[in-house]
């Protein structure tokens, strides 16, 4: 009976010794994952893929442009000015311009969104529908039917730009 005593301690003794190896390699394992994965850094033009799509676009109406952000990073999320002291949107109908979206003003200055690896964002930005050389598009004439075109730009380059065109029926 004793002889099984010591063998069932011996046999709890190295049960118990392999877990407690087997917890440090998992300790040792999640200490080498890198964390500069998973650290945010400033966007840039080859991170973060852009696309503006209008939506009703009827002359003399308001038109709502959707905007999408992609970081098509694997390795960091990144963050981006979206506000409209960064993100600009201009409208032109050949060589005229028509409205600018960052003179409008609306929403806030900066609005900084963070973009996980390979996440989309989206923004909804609105013009008026009415034409001015110079500002907003908000107390000029209706813009009249015809193809537009909406060029998405970002001040500080941290994205490329996007142009799609449209037409107002």
């Amino acid at each position: 009976m004793g002889a099984l005593a010591a063998l069932l301690v011996v046999a709890l003794a190295v049960g118990i010794r392999f877990v407690i190896s087997r917890l440090n390699a998992h300790d040792e394992a999640a200490k080498e994952v890198p964390s500069d994965l998973y650290s945010p850094v400033a966007c840039n033009p080859n991170m973060v893929e852009t696309t503006i799509k209008p939506r009703n676009a009827a002359a003399g109406q308001p038109v709502v442009f959707d905007v999408t952000l992609h970081n098509k990073s694997t390795t960091n999320p990144c963050y981006i000015n979206a506000g409209w002291s960064n993100l600009q949107v201009n409208v032109t109908s050949g060589s005229a311009q028509v409205a600018s979206l960052a003179a409008c003003k609306a929403g806030p200055e900066n609005r900084q969104l963070l973009l996980d690896r390979n996440y989309t964002a989206s923004v909804r930005l609105t013009w008026h529908g009415k034409a001015s050389a110079s500002g907003c598009g908000n107390s000029g004439e209706a813009a009249k039917a015809g193809t537009y075109v909406a060029e998405l730009t970002f001040q500080d380059k941290t994205a490329a730009a996007a142009k799609e065109s449209f037409t107002l029926g």
